[in-house]
């Protein structure tokens, strides 16, 4: 991402800076999907922490979703990252539904059964965006 022999732009190091950020999120994510595995593993379930971990996780997941669209502002019309933040963007998009989806329902009976398999899959998810932002980086 550097000009051959030039620095990078002040342009290309905000982009860098706001994929770390994302990247820091995402981290966040990750160590709150565990948490909330662990929550899900607890007999009798506690709805209380339960709730506030699903509501922190969405948290996460929302500003992650604005940390990018940022970056995708920032990203140079040539920028090698562009094509990685738009897997990043899809990537998201389902992150957003699947913890949408372990919100508390209004019965307040949580499936312990689906939600734990949601959570397995978030993790590979999260897993998987640092990975791919570790390659934007890197572009």
């Amino acid at each position: 991402s550097t000009a051959a022999g030039g620095a990078c732009s002040s342009q290309v190091l905000a982009l860098a800076a706001g994929i770390q950020s994302n990247i820091d999120d995402q981290n966040n994510e990750l160590t709150t999907v565990n948490a909330l595995g662990m929550v899900l593993g607890q007999n009798p379930l506690d709805m209380t922490l339960y709730g506030a971990t699903q509501t922190s996780l969405m948290g996460f997941v929302t500003k992650g979703i604005l940390i990018r669209e940022n970056n995708q502002k920032l990203a140079p019309a040539d920028n090698a990252a562009i094509a990685g933040l738009a897997i990043v963007a899809g990537a998201q998009a389902e992150e957003l539904n699947l913890t949408m989806s372990l919100a508390v329902p209004a019965s307040g009976a949580i499936d312990t059964v689906a939600a734990g398999k949601t959570v397995e899959t978030l993790k590979k998810d999260f897993a998987g965006g640092i990975d791919q932002n570790k390659k934007n980086l890197a572009a």
